[in-house]
């Protein structure tokens, strides 16, 4: 009996080692999400929450387990970006008011990732806990660049929350508010734009135009040349031309150099 005692106590003991191992839930602390990694099976596909049972066998594994803990407590941010639109000093500069294409943009958020998306983000973008605060300022970035779009698009401001979350679904909003913003007139951007392109196009057709004006004088300037070059050779070579050419210069008609060629005396 005391045997059969000895047995059941040694086997709760090993029984309570094992179980203590495989316990996932005690790694996880209040708002930290995991995402498991073990050498035998890769990525889990599934986060891992607080406050749920989890067990695990291959913990129990020396060295196969990795559990990679994330800080989900929410964020609060003002952010702002300003700038101007792309290449709107270029394009302002055509107008003949003093205008500006510049945009400002102000916004507060309440957000943190999705926890469902941490598996994915953790597996395809090498998502780390080191990395995620790296990562979150890289996404507001991009929040900000979508508001602006967005703003650019609908000038009342209806439905930027919606677009917001939509864009980002990787990311869970508690709060999107719009603290303040400006906008150049989208219109007069545009009608700068045409104008500035329009007087580009009609710059290079004149430089087109002048450049060959200049090329065709060269190729006239060659010409004429040539002609003299040969009038020397000519000279050169039948020296009595000269005297003929002389002896008719008091006639109306013009001097050909074929007309040249058949007075020229036979040697």
């Amino acid at each position: 009996m005391k045997k059969i005692l000895a047995v059941f106590i040694l086997l709760l003991i090993v029984g309570g080692v094992v179980f203590y191992f495989g316990w996932i839930q005690n790694l996880i602390p209040e708002n930290h999400y995991a995402v498991l990694f073990t050498k035998t099976s890769g990525y889990a596909p599934s986060v891992y929450k607080p406050g749920v049972f989890y067990w695990e066998a291959e913990r129990l594994i020396p060295r196969n387990m990795k559990l990679h803990l994330f800080d989900l407590t929410p964020r609060s941010r003002s952010i702002e970006s300003s700038g101007t639109l792309p290449s709107g000093k270029l394009y302002a500069g055509i107008l003949p008011d003093e205008v500006s294409f510049n945009y400002t943009i102000k916004l507060s958020l309440s957000y943190r990732i999705r926890p469902e998306e941490l598996p994915h983000l953790v597996k395809d973008e090498g998502l780390t806990p080191e990395t995620l605060n790296d990562w979150y300022a890289a996404r507001e970035a991009k929040v900000l660049n979508a508001a602006s779009a967005y703003l650019a698009q609908h000038p009342d401001q209806m439905g930027i929350d919606e677009n917001l979350s939509s864009s980002f679904p990787e990311l869970e909003f508690s709060n999107i508010s719009l603290l303040s913003w400006h906008m150049p007139d989208k219109e007069l951007y545009e009608t700068a734009k045409k104008l500035y392109f329009d007087r580009l196009s009609t710059t290079e057709a004149a430089e087109r135009e002048a450049l060959s004006k200049e090329r065709l004088w060269s190729v006239s300037r060659k010409e004429r040349l040539t002609v003299l070059e040969e009038y020397g050779r000519l000279l050169s070579t039948y020296p009595g031309l000269l005297k003929l050419v002389l002896s008719r210069a008091e006639d109306p008609n013009l001097i050909s150099i074929e007309d040249l060629l058949s007075e020229t005396p036979n040697e």
